[in-house]
């Protein structure tokens, strides 16, 4: 991501602020385009990075979004039932805590042996001094296994739970995927004190496939109180191949950083599919050097399979108009605070968990630069001011400068993927020249949060030339929105 470079010249900023519902091309806005709120209390976010750092200044947030307990990693469990206590946070935490176990590759196992006493009087005796430890930084309020057992070792599951919740007195709590069979479900009622249901993203511990989307009907048959588990962070696999599932994890954000990369093409897998989630390959593009590219280290490839905010906003929506399940919340499985590597993070949660729109808004800012003879020169400066970044589109990311009274003479596309210049902004306008073109399309392939692109000198030529700015963007859910045509003041040469 580029950071801003502020312009020190006197500077006319203009907000091109979008109104889905009326610049949306006449497409119907869908359930998953906006803001959401919650009518189940009790949201909580999951931090899976340790030491957790929560700053004390986003106790506001935390209130205007509802969350009201945090899941933060305490230890890690391995396979052979080893607990290694994790670094605790920094400061003093404010909020309830659920103390995690953080389970390593295999740690389901342990609950495959039948002896599910033992183990659960085990883990009690080995986070007898963590949770002692624990009480300096924070309020311990309950115990959560994050590992993700089968639906044939839940028996063994509920005795673990319950030696442990006799062994510390904390109520215990479990993560499971959605679409285990609620009756497998029914033998924790009584042992645990409720389940994460994880239902949302993808996560090492489901084999890096997408969770199933729990529906309302196996909601309702859930016999225990639950919430719902959404990791809205997205990643892809960097490799050899044009669809590598091994090698480097890379988290979604890097997608602006390829996106970039002029010696990278890319495509769309999700194209013709019914597979859910958005898909997007870089590979090395033909006739560069692919030992320049970004991946050259990693094999030259990546794929991202990844959901989109849209799709949050779509489940939660939905999740929202259930009936009569024993939903108790909805859990945010996010990688630090107050941002991580992901394109949707805790600021795109808070944004949304706050009943805010968080549609793309690009703040287009315009600089005179300079100017000779009948020429003036200026600046652009362009940021997505939203949470939300755009969808990735060679053609559909444009910022558009439209000349009357005068031509353009001259573009440097800075920050910018690249440039046209055309005879006029009619449809199917021809290509034109230096000197006779009067309209700039500024083409960006990805717009992450919070980007800012600042072109070289643009040039234009007129006794008294007018300049108009708009745009045209692609989101992620498909719908395509324009920002309103405005005029820049610039001045006589």
């Amino acid at each position: 991501m580029r950071s801003a470079s502020p312009f020190r010249a006197t500077a006319l900023s203009i907000l091109l602020a979008l109104s889905p519902a009326l610049l949306s091309c006449g497409k119907k806005k869908p359930a998953g385009g906006g803001a959401a709120d919650s009518k189940a209390a009790g949201d909580a976010l999951f931090i899976v990075t340790a030491p957790a750092v929560i700053p004390p200044e986003l106790a506001p947030d935390f209130a205007a979004m509802k969350v009201g307990r945090l899941y933060l990693a305490g230890a890690t469990l391995a396979a052979s039932g080893k607990v290694t206590p994790l670094p605790p946070p920094p400061d003093h935490v404010s909020q309830p805590v659920s103390f995690v176990l953080m389970g390593e590759e295999g740690a389901s196992g342990l609950f495959a042996t039948g002896e599910g006493q033992g183990v659960g009087e085990r883990l009690g005796a080995a986070l007898t001094q963590p949770l002692e430890e624990a009480k300096s930084w924070g309020t311990v309020t309950g115990i959560h296994i994050h590992v993700i057992p089968q639906a044939a070792q839940l028996p063994t599951v509920a005795a673990a739970a319950k030696a442990l919740k006799s062994k510390t007195g904390l109520p215990v709590s479990i993560t499971l995927l959605a679409g285990t069979p609620p009756a497998s479900i029914e033998t924790l009622k009584g042992a645990v004190d409720e389940v994460l249901i994880l239902t949302f993203g993808r996560r090492p511990e489901t084999g890096d496939q997408l969770a199933p989307e729990l529906s309302e009907a196996e909601a309702k048959a859930i016999s225990v109180p639950f919430r719902l588990l959404l990791v809205p962070g997205g990643y892809g696999f960097a490799g050899s191949s044009p669809a590598p599932v091994t090698g480097r994890r890379m988290p979604d954000g890097e997608i602006d950083t390829l996106s970039e990369d002029r010696n990278l093409d890319f495509d769309f897998g999700q194209v013709l599919s019914t597979d859910p989630g958005t898909v997007y390959n870089f590979k090395p593009r033909e006739g560069f050097p692919a030992y320049k590219t970004n991946l050259a280290q990693d094999g030259g490839y990546a794929q991202f399979r990844f959901l989109v905010i849209a799709d949050l906003v779509r489940f939660l929506g939905a999740s929202r108009k259930w009936g009569d399940t024993k939903l108790a919340g909805r859990v945010f499985l996010i990688e630090g605070l107050p941002r991580d590597p992901h394109l949707i993070h805790f600021g795109t949660l808070r944004t949304l968990l706050s009943g805010s729109v968080i549609d793309p808004v690009l703040n287009v800012s315009a600089a005179k630069s300079g100017s000779r003879g009948n020429e003036v020169s200026y600046v652009l400066t362009v940021t997505n001011d939203s949470v939300a970044s755009t969808g990735l589109s060679r053609l559909s990311n444009f910022v558009r400068i439209r000349v009357e009274g005068g031509v353009v003479a001259g573009v440097s596309a800075g920050d910018f993927d690249r440039f046209e210049i055309l005879e006029s902004a009619a449809p199917n306008s021809r290509a034109a020249t230096f000197g006779r073109a009067t309209v700039v399309k500024l083409y960006e392939n990805f717009f992450a949060p919070g980007e800012a692109n600042q072109t070289g000198a643009l040039r234009i030529a007129g006794s008294r030339p007018k300049v108009f700015l708009s745009y045209q963007l692609t989101l992620t859910d498909g719908r395509t929105v324009e920002g309103k045509e405005l005029e820049v003041g610039l001045g006589a040469p």
